[in-house]
């Protein structure tokens, strides 16, 4: 969910006189049995929609307009939308608990997908080192190169630690929808409590591809062959343990990609 990265857009578009903006629905074909739900609209993500049209509805303030002090938050958000959409949605008794836990959707999404900053969500999407970007099979997406660029700069220890806090953002996300459950409708709990489990599925499989990676940038000074293997084998089994609880083909067919990586990883090739 990321409501307030919408308003910033169509505040920046303003700023270049744009005369308007549109939006655009991307239809999902993928299985009802990976999806728990059909339309946007019965998801969380009716949250984009809804800002996006009520923001653009009416006039927008140019960027700090409303500000008086020099001190003050120039790009300030409006959290009105959100408990506006929630409290219509969820009803109010669940609507702060419910805007506590997809506000931090966006943070996590940008700790699990991004290294420091740079977007690295092909690595697991599209797996082995040597992988080509989906739009243009002649293309090199070289995943590898931004690894090992984003590892020398930032260090490892900070890549580690973006899907720890990941991970704790989810977690404490999912105790949040947990805390309302007598509140929500149970089909309601039940999507969001699913939700924001598969989406701690997702981090810990990011989480043990990240480790495989550096498994492999460790071994370009010195021999961990047991190490990169051990790394291997934990991204294998997790994958089984996804298989065992979602299905095979679950999220862009992860599980299958994870075991095409865990093999790079063993391998410990990787393009010059």
């Amino acid at each position: 969910c990321y409501p307030d990265d919408i308003i910033r857009h169509l505040r920046e578009s303003k700023a270049l006189n744009a005369m308007g903006a549109m939006g655009r629905l991307i239809h999902d074909d993928r299985p009802a049995s990976q999806l728990p739900f059909k339309t946007i609209f019965e998801s969380p993500l009716d949250i984009n929609c809804y800002v996006f049209s009520k923001y653009i509805s009416t006039p927008i303030p140019w960027l700090g307009e409303t500000i008086n002090r020099w001190n003050e938050d120039i790009e300030a958000i409006d959290k009105k939308y959100w408990m506006q959409w929630a409290t219509q949605k969820y009803g109010e008794k669940a609507a702060v608990a419910v805007v506590r836990a997809l506000e931090r959707t966006n943070e996590i999404n940008k700790l699990t997908f991004d290294i420091a900053g740079v977007s690295f969500r092909y690595y697991v999407w599209y797996p082995t080192f040597f992988r080509y970007h989906p739009s243009n099979s002649t293309t090199i997406a070289d995943t590898w190169h931004t690894f090992r660029k984003q590892a020398n700069e930032v260090g490892l220890d900070y890549l580690k630690d973006e899907k720890k806090r990941a991970l704790k953002l989810a977690m404490e996300s999912l105790n949040d929808i947990q805390s309302v459950k007598g509140k929500l409708s149970k089909q309601d709990h039940q999507l969001l409590e699913s939700l924001f489990e598969s989406m701690i599925l997702i981090i810990k499989s990011y989480e043990l591809a990240l480790d495989g990676y550096i498994q492999v940038y460790i071994s370009q000074s010195k021999s961990n062959q047991s190490a990169r293997f051990t790394a291997a084998n934990a991204l294998s089994k997790f994958a089984d343990k996804i298989d065992n609880q979602k299905g095979k083909g679950w999220y862009f067919d992860l599980t299958n990609n994870m075991r095409i990586l865990s093999k790079d990883i063993i391998s410990g090739l990787t393009p010059n």
